[in-house]
């Protein structure tokens, strides 16, 4: 199989872009009609340059997205939340409504609810997480049982061999996308980017098997977002899939931080530390809304390895895991969870992130897929610092588990099992090759892009599937 390259035409989203005023108010407002007509009537007859007419388009691609994560009137939302609370009161709706446990917006003049917010308001809810037969009880989940099998088992391996990385599981995954027919003219090629695992200490031996294009690109590992690139013609009458097949070998990582212990961080020798301390607009950021939770949280704490402790603790607490909207559609997710007290694992993981580094704590982004033998997903996490250990993982959303040893209580702050796919080091970064069109995910990189030369094909215009088998150890 060849390699082929291929150079594309690329305007940079300015995240700093600003919004012209009318328009803003017009989006805030729910009047999404009236805000893409403005935002139409701008790009027409005003002189903007190539980057302005961007962000504007896409700023009005943005309401069309937010459309379809809230598509949900009252009437379909009801029948739900009736299995649990029959005799459930208009007024109740309202006070739901009202502290953000039924996520709801007004979209040209309608109230319109996000896809999930029945289930999300049993998982969001404090008193309605507690009801009987909650129907999200935590014990239940795949991936928690296949962890809470693993974490005792990983720290006896550590303490039996004194290695960071053991227990080596070999993987075999076969990835696929299929676009929906009618989406692109016959005969148009569609260019696909799509995840590829990152070669570190905890992958290695990664191999592709096969993919069904004779002339593709595989991103170097180095990237921030790893990808396999190929293009496919559409094809008259036949679906159009992308498809490949990878192994390697899953390590877990076991690390014992004494999390008392005071540590120091110096940054004058060592300036790319330093850029993981600083902002990131327009995620992390350190605005006041931050500054606040981040005093509430730390108090008059110093030592930086209780800071981080004191933080990891306080969002497990306090922030209940929710299915999300689309990240592309959110101006700044850390404020977002704080505005709205839930989050998933993406969203605690950069609230966590940003905490540590207004802290002075170095910490960035990983994400790519969680491979349990119970449950496949996406999923996202983070890494700090510490000297002496380099880079440790950091899974926020697993958080704390029910064990009465620390070690084994805390073991996610610091430690992963096998089954974390990584396939990203940073957040919004660029693909090789680039792409022309704004991307279906502007944060993460899990699920894959897809563009022909008409646009780019959002994620409601193909399906994904990934397949596992654990081979021996």
């Amino acid at each position: 199989m060849k390699k082929i390259i291929v150079f594309f035409v690329f305007y940079k989203l300015i995240f700093a872009y600003e919004l012209p005023l009318v328009v803003k108010q017009e989006i805030l407002k729910g009047n999404f009609i009236r805000a893409k007509y403005l935002i139409d009537s701008i790009v027409c007859f005003s002189n903007l340059d190539a980057i302005a007419k961007w962000n504007l388009n896409f700023e009005k691609e943005k309401l069309d997205r937010i459309s379809l994560d809230f598509n949900k009137k009252i009437d379909d939302i009801l029948p739900y939340i009736k299995q649990y609370l029959p005799n459930i009161k208009e007024e109740e709706i309202k006070d739901f409504e009202k502290d953000k446990s039924l996520e709801m917006m007004f979209i040209n003049g309608e109230k319109k609810y996000f896809y999930n917010a029945d289930k999300n308001l049993f998982r969001v809810n404090k008193k309605l997480r507690d009801i009987k037969n909650n129907p999200f009880p935590n014990t239940t989940s795949g991936y928690k049982i296949d962890t809470y099998q693993a974490i005792p088992f990983l720290l006896s391996e550590f303490n039996k061999w004194n290695k960071r990385y053991l227990n080596p599981i070999k993987i075999t995954l076969k990835y696929s996308v299929i676009l929906k027919d009618g989406i692109v003219p016959e005969g148009e090629i569609v260019r696909g980017w799509f995840p590829f695992p990152k070669e570190n200490q905890r992958q290695k031996n990664v191999k592709l098997l096969s993919c069904n294009a004779d002339r593709f690109i595989i991103e170097d590992t180095k990237n921030p977002h790893r990808s396999i690139y190929f293009e496919k013609r559409v094809e008259k009458n036949k679906p159009l899939v992308f498809e490949y097949s990878i192994s390697y070998l899953s390590f877990a990582e076991v690390n014992k931080i004494d999390f008392t212990k005071d540590i120091k961080y110096d940054f004058s020798n060592d300036t790319l530390l330093k850029e993981f301390v600083k902002e990131s607009p327009p995620h992390i950021v350190f605005s006041d809304k931050i500054r606040e939770l981040s005093n509430k949280i730390v108090g008059n704490e110093t030592k930086k390895l209780k800071i981080v402790k004191k933080i990891y603790q306080w969002i497990d607490e306090n922030i209940p895991w929710a299915s999300a909207r689309e990240y592309s559609t959110i101006d700044c997710i850390p404020e977002y969870v704080i505005d709205n007290m839930h989050g998933d694992c993406g969203q605690v993981s950069l609230l966590f992130i940003t905490l540590c580094r207004l802290n002075g704590i170095p910490a960035k982004w990983q994400s790519g897929w969680m491979i349990h033998p119970n449950e496949i997903n996406l999923h996202d996490w983070a890494e700090i610092y510490i000297p002496d250990y380099g880079w440790v993982p950091v899974d926020q959303s697993f958080g704390i588990h029910n064990f009465e040893n620390e070690e084994q209580k805390f073991f996610f702050l610091g430690s992963l099992d096998n089954y974390h796919l990584t396939v990203n080091d940073d957040i919004s970064r660029n693909f090789y090759p680039l792409k022309v069109y704004p991307r279906s995910e502007t944060v993460d990189f899990q699920r894959g892009e897809l563009e022909w030369r008409g646009g780019n094909i959002y994620f409601n215009n193909w399906k994904y599937n990934m397949e596992i088998k654990y081979g021996e150890k």
